[in-house]
Parts: structure tokens; sequence; C-alpha cells
């Protein structure tokens, strides 16, 4: 195993050990699902070294450009890499898979999200791994699974987050009754697989510790999505019914309404908040009427509630509305886009929005860690993100112990890029 990391310069002086501040990982990750898992790695201390192609990992070259003084950087690597160290190796040379295979050796996790199979076709697989590593931990994301585990006869199958939310039943609930599906609008299933990833990885390094050899953990975007989906599928296992698109059939009202300048979305679970409500929107006789009783019946007839709802809210704005409501103990939010979320109160109080330097583009925010705990994050200010592979020399002589002139051969050779 790795020797202990020692907090990188920068580090503020309450560090304090955690078992991820231990780490060293080895990420081959690209994209985004094993991005997030390796970044919270980081956040919580691990040594993160990632491992890209000499052009640089896809989304370097996939997304918005933000502009720097020598070329920018992409704002999709700027999401999920901080405080990650870069090293390019080109992989499809054997002295490539060489360097590898060291810091394999000298690490305690490896985490890759390619398509099943390439870490096999690079001489890599987990039988490999162990050889090289007999404490390691081997973490995979993918759409369906790798088949070391438990085998899917999707495997091979696309995957990326639409398409295995599609398939696992998610995309089916987004949208208006009678409509279309809709996408969620961003890459849930990708995401979510990542935090998955990461409470796995933190879970098989403990086996590690306990004496338990190395460790194999497997996350499918799939399962994860079925795990988000868990009420429909639930209710089709134990009750034989389909749910249908939109309207939450439990509940209602439950979901957004209206006002005169944007949107708000109301959440009515107890009859003392539907009572509430049909105070507040000027309608108290619908708390008796015997069509909206229960949340399922509101549901069934949610027609009638969002004439009465949609009406009192017209000529209100959504600021007045929510304020309103609140006062009446209407449980209700406004709905917020992108800037209306970003200068909440709330992101500000628990720092969820976090800084952030790049050599080329400066400083600049972005979203932060939501694991509020007393394990202690990096806490780096600023966090930093790499530009393609500025760490390669730096890595190469401090954890393989290369020299110069063996490093400026590799470097002669195309094998890394630094």
């Amino acid at each position: 195993m790795a020797p202990p990391r020692v907090p990188q310069p920068g580090s503020q002086a309450t560090w304090r050990h955690n078992r991820l501040s231990a780490a060293r990982v080895v990420d081959l990750t690209q994209v985004i699902s094993g991005s997030v898992a390796t970044m919270l790695m980081a956040d919580f201390g691990a040594e993160v070294i990632k491992v890209e192609p000499p052009d640089g990992e896809p989304y370097r070259r996939y997304g918005t450009l933000v502009p720097g003084a020598t070329g920018g950087e992409n704002l999709n690597v700027m999401r999920f890499n901080r405080n990650k160290r870069s090293v390019c190796i080109d992989l499809k040379t054997a002295a490539g898979r060489e360097v590898l295979g060291e810091l394999v050796a000298a690490a305690d996790v490896v985490v890759e999200n390619f398509r099943p199979g390439v870490m096999q076709r690079l001489g890599f697989d987990f039988a490999r791994l162990k050889e090289l590593n007999p404490n390691v931990v081997y973490t995979t994301i993918s759409g369906y699974g790798h088949d070391d585990l438990l085998p899917s006869p999707n495997t091979t199958d696309p995957a990326y987050a639409i398409l295995t939310e599609a398939n696992a039943g998610l995309l089916h609930l987004a949208g208006d009754p009678g409509g279309r599906p809709v996408w969620m609008g961003f890459a849930m299933s990708d995401i979510f697989s990542g935090v998955l990833a990461f409470a796995g990885t933190v879970m098989a390094l403990g086996e590690v510790d306990n004496g338990r050899g190395p460790q194999r953990v497997d996350i499918s975007m799939f399962d994860a999505s079925l795990f988000m989906n868990d009420l429909p599928v639930n209710t089709f296992e134990v009750l034989g019914r389909v749910t249908g698109r939109g309207q939450y059939p439990l509940q209602a009202p439950w979901g957004p309404f209206p006002t005169a300048d944007g949107y708000l979305a109301v959440a009515i679970m107890s009859e003392r908040e539907w009572t509430a409500l049909c105070v507040a929107v000027g309608r108290p006789g619908l708390a008796s009427d015997d069509r909206l009783q229960t949340g399922e019946q509101r549901a069934a007839n949610i027609d009638i509630i969002d004439k009465a709802v949609s009406g009192w809210l017209v000529d209100q704005s959504t600021e007045a509305a929510v304020a309103n409501l609140q006062a009446a103990g209407v449980p209700c939010a406004p709905v917020n886009d992108a800037a209306g979320a970003a200068r909440h109160p709330h992101t500000e109080a628990r720092e969820m929005l976090v800084d952030v330097l790049h050599e080329d583009v400066g400083h600049t925010r972005v979203v932060g860690n939501p694991i509020k705990s007393s394990v202690p994050t990096r806490l780096r200010e600023p966090s930093t993100i790499p530009r393609l592979g500025q760490d390669t020399r730096q890595v190469l002589r401090e954890v393989l112990d290369r020299d110069s002139d063996a490093i400026d051969e590799l470097v002669e050779k195309g094998v890394v890029r630094g």
C-alpha cells in the first residue's frame, strides 16, 4: 500500500487525518460519473492522479470554452476536477502501460468508467491489478455493470446518462400527462453513480484496512437510476400498477404553478397543509369537498385544484406569492433558475460555491461538496484545476522515483506529456 499522503502546500493548519487523506487514487475516469467520484475523494484529502491521454480526456474538448490568457479551459473540466493532479500517458504504448502499472502499484485505489472490456484490452483487469497491488480497491462505473460480479445481458449497450435513465423508467415520469417524456435537464444517473462509487470505495478501503485483501466495487448507471425510481417500480411490483407521467399519484397538489413572473412549487402532504392552502387562495370550501379529501383523490382531481390555485396566483409575483403562502403555513418554494439557486442565501451559508484557481483562466467559483460532516474536507483555498499534463513530471519524479533523464526520454518518445 502506498505510504500515508502528506497534505500538499496550501492546506490549512487545521488539517486532520481521515482515511481518504492517506489514500492515493489512480483516476482513469472521463466525463462525469467517475470524475464526480474522484473529485469527492480529492475533496476529502485523497491524492488523486488523473491519468489522461496525450490530447486529454473528452471533456477537455466537449462543452463551453472559458477564455483564458493562453487558450482557456473547458467549463466541463472545471466542474469535476478540482484538486486533482493531471498526468498525460499514452496507454497505447508498452512504455505507457508500464508507467501505469507502476502507478497502480503505488496507489490504494483505481477508478475507471471506460466501457467494460477496455481495461482488459489494456492488460489491467482486476486479476492483473491484484498482482500489481495486493491491497488495491478497483472501482468501476459503467452503464450496466461489469461481468466479473453480476453479469448483465446489456453490458455492452451504449450508456449515456439519458439512455440509462430512459431504460430504468425515470424518463417516463417527467413531462405532462399524455405528452412526450422530457429529459430532466442534467446527467442525473451520471452524478448519482459517481456518489455511489465514492461511497462504495470508502467502504472498500475499510475492508482493506481490516485485512480482507483487494476489493472490487462496481456501479451500474442503470442500477443507480432504478434505485432513484424506487416508488414507481415498487408500486408495480407490489400493486401491479404503472405510474403515469407528470402528476405525483399519492399527494396533491405537488408541483409547480405559474405566477405573474415565473413559477412556484407547492407540496401538500398533511390535511392541515391542504386546509391552509384552501384558505390562503380564498377557496376554503375546497377543504371539505368530498372529491379532495385524500392525497390520491386530489391527484385524481388535480384540474379542480389547478384552476383555483392558478387563478389566485395569476396577478402575483413569485416572491409575493411565496411569502403569502409561507405565512399561511403552506409548504412552497420559488422555482429558481441557476442564477436564483447560485445567489440563494442557503448556497452561501452552506459553502456550496467554492473558489477554484486555474493557471490560465484565473479565479472563479464552482459548485462545492454537499457532504457536510466533522470529517475534514481538503480545506484548500482556492482549490486548483489542473492544466492538461501539468503534473506529469512531478508525479513521475515523486511517486515513481524516475530521474529527470528518464522522464525526458519518455517525453521525447511521446509516452508521456508534461
